[in-house]
């Protein structure tokens, strides 16, 4: 067991390796024109329009670091911003995201960045005013999907630039990058005994069913658990031989660990909103997969 754990670690760190060293490899970024910059709804998919265009063009945020997608109302200021940039990259699921479009003008583009996505059911919070349509929005934590949705966005960029040789090639490297990562997640799974992994808000639904793990989510349709489902969870952990509880950056820290002091389990922070994407997720399954 703890040569495999060794071997985890060591497959998991290369392919972490290999994303700082390719990344560098855009060397330095430049703004072709002040006046051209794209829009994005989360920081990951900043990400991947920055890896496309080599940083090429500026891409605002809409959602600030450390807000709650959930309860986020946008600014009137990044309505404006959005409405005057080429286009909005966007996942098109979540609540700030349908108030953001109904207010933009109608020559703003939009790419939804979830279509050709087979959607999951978001049966643990269905809330039409948190989430569209009772589908889980977070298709970006899985690489299989998040390849997708590069496939799109690199779609949109060199429909716009079709001259660009160079983005066609920074396209190719990060497909490159995020199939590496998607085979070490897949190796570091079969060689650990991960099988279950517990989380506060259920972030990594699209990640646990591509890797054949199950996602144990304590919140109910976006609310505290209950004292009975408490009580059935901790039975639950004791049966999975579970350890750790992952929560997201900026959660409330006084129910997160007042949760896990009644679960008897370690909370551990995960950061499935930033920008660094891959290395996120590699950091996630160093945790999933490790005791």
């Amino acid at each position: 067991m703890k040569r495999n754990i060794l071997l985890v670690a060591a497959i998991l760190g290369i392919c972490a390796l290999v994303i700082v060293v390719a990344t560098q490899k855009h060397g330095s970024r430049r703004h072709l024109n002040s006046q051209t910059y794209f829009s994005a709804t989360l920081a990951p998919l900043k990400y991947v329009v920055n890896e496309i265009t080599g940083g090429d063009f500026p891409v605002e945020i809409l959602l600030p670091p450390g807000s709650n997608p959930e309860t986020y109302e946008p600014l009137p200021k990044q309505i404006v911003a959005i409405s005057n940039s080429n286009a909005l990259f966007s996942i098109g699921l979540m609540g700030f995201e349908q108030s953001v479009v109904g207010k933009l003008s109608p020559q703003t583009k939009i790419v939804n960045l979830s279509e050709g996505i087979k959607l999951i059911e978001n049966h643990s919070h269905i809330t039409n005013s948190e989430h569209f349509h009772g589908k889980d929005p977070h298709v970006w934590t899985s690489p299989k999907q998040l390849l997708k949705m590069t496939r799109a966005v690199y779609d949109f960029i060199i429909k716009t630039y079709p001259d660009s040789v160079r983005y066609t090639d920074n396209y190719n490297i990060l497909s490159t990058h995020i199939n590496s990562v998607d085979s070490c997640i897949r190796k570091s799974i079969e060689l650990s005994n991960a099988r279950s992994f517990l989380i506060y808000h259920p972030a990594l639904s699209y990640y646990a069913q591509d890797y054949g793990l199950e996602q144990i989510a304590i919140e109910e349709e976006g609310k505290e658990p209950s004292a009975q489902r408490l009580k059935a969870l901790v039975q639950l952990i004791k049966e999975k031989d579970l350890k750790k509880i992952l929560y997201q950056k900026g959660s409330n820290m006084d129910v997160i660990n007042a949760i896990a002091a009644e679960l008897g389990v370690q909370p551990v922070e995960i950061d499935t909103l930033g920008e660094d994407i891959l290395n996120n997720i590699i950091h996630i399954t160093c945790i999933i997969t490790s005791k």
